[in-house]
């Protein structure tokens, strides 16, 4: 997926991706996510939220009418320089990709009845116009482009001119089509941008610092193309932000949701007091437990057991019970050869099976965090399957890991397959991960 194996003399023990993520013994990786296929999902999932939001912000029926508009723009992180910028003078997989499917998505939305009239449909006309000029990346590589006007360009309007990124129209009356960011980790510190409404992770990043840098980048209140600072209690807004990740950062995700309630609740009950930096500096003391009874963080009463000291006294009460009440009750496994033609019935009736071969699909699962009596919940809102080409192998590797998972020969898998294809249409799509799950799980129940 064009991710690369770095490695530093100096630092022996330790190895990162090219997109910062530090490698470690036992890290586990899913391969999928960082396939060009995954990618594209999350552009085309990306842009659904993006124009959700801009028509949003654009009309603003939810505040009220003749409302200044609100600029909406989208930030993009991804690892790979050459996959946005490309080579030789030619533009990266990454940008093409994205532009083929912003330009599908912008006649998509000019198509429908309530966009194709008015000032909306000709800032969509325009964009489709202009497609390069709705985009925009800075790199720190592009600090040696000096040369190149139309990155610095890009750079410009990114680091220098942000409140350009805030208004519908350039000086001379035009369209300001600017409003879809890329950067690789670069924005993440030190940069703001008040409008951004969707930041989608294309990579896994690193540390949880890094994480939170990179949310942090659109949790900012807007200003509107007048320059002020919409509030959502002047204006009875409620602003969101749209945070696209993979399936990998999920752990990352309810954490933040977690310090995000216990944050929220105690404000709420309106407990924060100047005492909450006493209490955390207590706790970066030594002697953390007696300073921590002195805050009245915890009380003399609460005593908490390790689980070292419970499977100790696990131990001292086994050591009490007398030998002559042990009773060792033994029992004798016999295992019989099973025929083979018995386990190839079952292989063929699982394979008949009309569930067992299935197309594989990622699901989409959006949730918001919304205000419940005194804390942050959760609530899911629009989840739904869509079929993909992820996890599709070829015939060979299919019948590879389906003899690892089985242990079934090769030889009988294929011979199975085959006969089944020929009383149903078994297409390329159905070798998969999703179809050797099914089939693996099914066999080893019916064996036992």
């Amino acid at each position: 997926g064009g991710l690369t194996l770095e490695y530093d003399k100096n630092f022996p023990t330790q190895l990162k991706l090219s997109n910062e993520l530090s490698v470690e013994l036992g890290l586990e990786l899913i391969p999928q996510i960082f396939s060009t296929d995954y990618q594209t999902l999350m552009l085309t999932h990306a842009l659904e939220s993006h124009f959700e939001k801009e028509k949003e912000n654009f009309f603003r029926q939810n505040a009220g009418f003749n409302l200044p508009r609100i600029k909406t723009n989208s930030l993009f992180f991804i690892d790979s320089i050459v996959s946005f910028r490309g080579e030789s003078g030619k533009k990266g997989w990454l940008r093409i990709k994205f532009e083929e499917l912003l330009k599908q998505k912008i006649k998509d939305e000019i198509n429908k009845e309530e966009n194709n009239r008015g000032e909306y449909k000709e800032f969509l006309e325009a964009s489709l116009q202009n497609i390069d000029g709705t985009i925009a990346g800075y790199f720190a590589e592009d600090n040696k482009r000096k040369n190149d006007d139309l990155i610095q360009k890009e750079v410009n309007d990114i680091l220098r001119d942000k409140e350009s990124m805030l208004c519908f129209r350039n000086s001379d009356g035009s369209w300001n089509l600017r409003r879809f960011l890329f950067s690789k980790w670069t924005l993440r510190e030190g940069w703001d941008n008040p409008n951004v409404f969707v930041i989608a992770k294309l990579r896994t990043s690193g540390s949880e610092i890094s994480k939170i840098q990179e949310v942090g980048r659109g949790l900012r209140l807007p200003f509107d193309e007048n320059g002020s600072r919409v509030t959502p209690i002047s204006n009875d807004n409620d602003f969101r932000l749209t945070y696209i990740i993979d399936y990998s950062e999920r752990d990352f995700a309810k954490k933040l949701i977690g310090e995000i309630n216990i944050d929220s609740r105690e404000s709420i009950e309106n407990k924060i007091e100047y005492e909450t930096k006493k209490d955390v500096d207590l706790l970066s003391k030594k002697n953390s437990d007696s300073k921590l009874k002195e805050g009245k963080i915890i009380n003399e009463e609460i005593s908490i057991q390790t689980q070292n000291q419970i499977c100790r006294n696990r131990i001292k009460k086994s050591d009490e019970i007398s030998n002559d009440n042990i009773i060792i009750d033994r029992k004798i496994l016999k295992l019989e050869n099973t025929e083979d033609d018995k386990i190839e019935k079952i292989l063929e009736k699982i394979l008949a099976s009309e569930k067992i071969f299935a197309k594989p699909s990622i699901q989409i699962i959006d949730e918001f965090i919304g205000r419940k009596n005194n804390s942050i919940d959760i609530k899911s809102h629009n989840n739904y399957s869509k079929e993909t080409t992820l996890g599709i192998v070829s015939y060979g590797e299919f019948l590879k890991q389906l003899s690892q998972q089985t242990s079934l020969p090769v030889s009988i898998l294929h011979s199975k397959v085959v006969k089944v294809s020929k009383s149903r249409n078994i297409t390329n799509d159905l070798f998969n991960i999703v179809t050797i799950n099914n089939i693996a799980e099914s066999f080893n129940k019916n064996f036992v």
